[in-house]
């Protein structure tokens, strides 16, 4: 007979107390209700045809106003009034532009779980609003846009363009997208993209790039509150790093400080935008001066979430609402007493 392993079922039970301790951290959201709507347009406009054109999109204008008359002047970057020339723009795109027309079959046949995606989104609205103090969440408009844009505004609603979402191994995907943006373009990324989204939306009057300071709370800020509205998502997932760029900010978290706030770096109170969004933009890591190639990308954001971590840590009467509405930088990282 085989001995059982005491030691593996003592990591289990230990695991499972780690969990639950987590979880019962968690805020009750039960009460909270997104009061929004989802709306699939990706077979909507597959099936527009020249006999039923005109009235399905003035029927889809009825219900959703904001995204027919938006989406046009998202795409044109002009305004289209007639309601004849909006329901043109629609059947053109999606039945005879090639580059629509084919991005929206893939997403069709993809076959997306919609239900599986809006279950996800009303919990993560539930932890958003809960935290942003709000009494609802925007409508969601799932669709196709040849890659105009993951995540548009309209009025009180926000899109989610598809196509970013079908998985790794779709042909057209490398002729636009490095492998580094390639990885991410699967499902489970649906989410946090959108909640990234929101959030930059929510804090825009707040959102500072003046200086390399400023930034940096900034972006920490928002990926604060896309942590607390995704508890139960993975950090990877959320920061969009592999394992190994996670172990780098977790192993680093001191060095980057240090290169930060070096005299010989001097970048801490940078106005050079140039320099200054080398350390926040999308990359295969942040090629930034004296930065090693190994590093995570967007690593100036990583410092500013453990910043705003610390912050919250040292001033727990302030909710989560207050800190994010707090425009001193410098107040916040004096606050912080941040020293890794």
């Amino acid at each position: 007979m085989t001995k059982p392993n005491i030691f593996l079922g003592i990591i289990f039970l230990g695991a499972i107390f780690w969990t639950s301790c987590n979880e019962n951290k968690l805020p009750d959201v039960s009460h909270i209700k997104p009061h929004n709507s989802y709306f699939d347009f990706t077979v909507a406009f597959q099936q527009l045809d020249s006999n039923n054109y005109l009235e399905r999109i003035n029927t889809y204008k009825k219900s959703y106003p904001n995204f027919i008359m938006g989406f046009p002047a998202f795409v044109m970057e002009e305004n289209i009034s007639n309601d004849t020339a909006v329901a043109e723009f629609f059947y053109e795109k999606y039945k005879y532009e090639k580059g629509f027309q084919m991005i929206n079959d893939s997403v069709v046949k993809h076959q997306f779980d919609f239900k599986k995606i809006e279950t996800e989104l009303d919990e993560t609205f539930k932890f958003y609003q809960y935290y942003m103090e709000q009494d609802s969440a925007p409508n969601v408009f799932f669709y196709s846009s040849s890659f105009y844009s993951r995540n548009p505004f309209f009025g009180n609603s926000i899109g989610v363009s598809l196509e970013f979402y079908l998985g790794k191994n779709i042909p057209y995907y490398p002729i636009q997208f490095a492998q580094y943006q390639i990885r991410r373009f699967s499902p489970e990324y649906i989410a946090p993209d959108l909640i990234h989204a929101l959030a930059f939306y929510d804090l825009e009057e707040v959102y500072s790039d003046n200086r390399f300071l400023d930034q940096m709370i900034s972006e920490g800020k928002v990926m604060y509150l896309s942590k607390l509205s995704l508890p139960k998502t993975q950090d990877s997932i959320i920061w969009g790093y592999t394992s190994s760029q996670m172990k780098w900010c977790t192993d680093n978290e001191s060095q980057m400080w240090e290169h930060l706030v070096s005299p010989k770096i001097n970048i801490l109170y940078s106005t050079d935008f140039n320099t200054n969004i080398r350390y926040f933009e999308d990359a295969p890591f942040t090629n930034a001066n004296q930065v090693p190639p190994e590093s995570a990308p967007r690593f100036a954001a990583w410092v500013g979430y453990k910043i705003i971590e610390k912050y919250m840590a040292n001033n727990p009467h302030l909710s989560v609402k207050e800190m994010l509405f707090t425009k001193n930088a410098d107040e916040i990282l004096k606050g912080s007493k941040y020293k890794p």
